[in-house]
């Protein structure tokens, strides 16, 4: 039949009016609050300009939107040679779209891996710029 767990229900409910449940959220809320400015504040730094990286309403994610020239997959494989993992944005289309975004995820992380994972994310993004640029200045060449 349908019965509930008489001890877990009342813990639950011990949980609920004791203020322990909303003391939780609000922690959970103030250090999910930190990482994101963490990774804002990180991205804005190794970032070069035409990255754009707006701060997210909710969630424990941040979008980051690369500039239009910018390669990618070539990122995709930079980024994890280095040991940094991201979900590239066309994940979240159906239509092919999105393949000029990625999302960093700041959920289980700690300011200090955040910062350290970012700084990895810039070097990536630099290598794949530094050797884009002599292959556009060949093209532009001719």
């Amino acid at each position: 039949g349908l019965q509930g767990n008489t001890l877990v229900e009342a813990a639950v409910a011990e949980l609920v009016s004791g203020g322990a449940l909303e003391r939780h959220v609000r922690q959970v809320r103030r250090r999910q609050r930190e990482r994101r400015d963490v990774l804002l504040a990180a991205l804005a730094a190794e970032l070069p300009p035409g990255f754009h990286a707006p701060t997210p309403a909710g969630g424990t994610s941040v979008w980051v939107t690369l500039p239009g020239v910018f390669d990618a997959e070539a990122l995709d494989q930079e980024a994890r040679q280095r040991g940094v993992a991201y979900v590239r944005g066309d994940a979240f289309h159906l239509d092919g779209g999105g393949r000029e975004s990625l999302v960093l995820s700041f959920a289980n992380l700690f300011p200090d891996q955040i910062r350290a994972g970012v700084e990895r994310l810039g070097q990536a993004v630099r290598k794949v710029l530094a050797t884009a640029a002599p292959a556009s200045r060949r093209r532009s060449r001719r």
